[in-house]
């Protein structure tokens, strides 16, 4: 039980990378074919689709929704921290860590700018994609838990 638990939340953290995955991706894929458009929105759809996925998948009896959703994203959580100190010194780190944080919400930054127009500051917009990220994962994990309730007495336990 125990192991399974300590497992769970490896996995959980682990999973928590997608995003920087798939920012790295697109990063890649824009630097090496600049003269090529990017389908940014259908990016980030399917980054929240998969988000809410992961979020149905990891979500079970021992744990609920919301912390399916706040163990998925507490290294977002941390992304977010690193990049308002940032923002808020007028400067992005010049190292990997700094590189790598303004990866993590790539895949969703235009979801948030298109959600939030009239937002000025560039940490606005990176609370945004995380308080989507967060929304999605929830969502998914909800749909799970109503799911597993509402068809209980089709599977009864042994």
């Amino acid at each position: 039980q125990k192991e399974g638990g300590i497992l769970r939340k490896i996995v959980c953290l682990a999973l928590g990378l997608l995003p920087f995955g798939a920012g790295f991706g697109m990063n890649q894929w824009i630097l090496s074919h600049p003269e090529t458009p990017v389908p940014y929105q259908g990016i980030g759809f399917a980054m929240l689709l998969s988000w809410a996925i992961v979020g149905f998948i990891l979500c079970n009896k021992t744990i609920s929704p919301l912390e399916t959703a706040l163990r998925l994203n507490a290294l977002g959580f941390l992304v977010l921290l690193a990049l308002f100190v940032q923002t808020g010194s007028g400067a992005f780190w010049g190292n990997g860590l700094g590189y790598a944080t303004q990866l993590f919400f790539l895949p969703v930054l235009n979801i948030a700018v298109t959600l939030l127009p009239s937002a000025r500051q560039l940490s606005v917009l990176y609370a945004g994609c995380f308080v989507l990220l967060l929304l999605f994962s929830f969502t998914g994990a909800r749909t799970r838990r109503r799911r597993d309730t509402r068809f209980a007495h089709l599977f009864p336990e042994e």
